[in-house]
């Protein structure tokens, strides 16, 4: 390979390995960096069943305009506590935007079910909320499966 050709593929080389362009990643909220659906699920640990657990997260979007965070959780909650859960859930990630300093700015859905007793399927909430130059939703579904079967599923979307 010549000396031209050994230059510009280490070029490409680098470029691929550490980014090129001068955009860089849109800044993060507080609140998203210390979230962790784990730990809201961990602080009502007593309202689910004991068993496995499977966790999975991901990341997309280009650094500008926005970039979009989920995670998605399967546990076992007995139906007798699910709404109980579900709430404990919509207070946990109030409480972890209220300690990130991050500005409640709105939010709408249900955590709890039907007053005639019926469960809603699934269960969705959403909080938005602003952190300095960071505008956030989080969105919230428990999608029950059968059985004792929960599934989490947490998208936060910021820009």
């Amino acid at each position: 390979m010549e000396p031209k050709q050994s230059a510009i593929v280490l070029v490409i080389l680098v470029c691929g390995l550490v980014g090129c362009g001068t955009g860089s990643r849109a800044e993060q909220s507080a609140f998203r960096a210390t979230f962790s659906l784990g730990s809201i699920v961990g602080a009502s640990e007593h309202l689910v069943l004991p068993g496995a657990r499977v966790s999975s997260g991901s990341e997309a979007g280009p650094s500008e305009p926005f970039t979009q965070a989920s995670e998605v959780m399967t546990i076992q909650v007995d139906s007798t506590n699910i709404v109980a859960f579900m709430e404990a859930i919509q207070f946990g990630i109030q409480e972890s935007l209220a300690s990130s300093q991050a500005e409640l700015l709105g939010g709408g859905g249900t955590a709890s079910g039907d007053p005639t007793g019926s469960l809603p399927d699934p269960f969705h909430f959403w909080f938005s909320y602003r952190d300095g130059a960071v505008d956030g939703a989080i969105h919230v579904w428990g999608v029950p499966g059968t059985g004792s079967s929960l599934v989490l599923i947490v998208t936060i979307v910021e820009s």
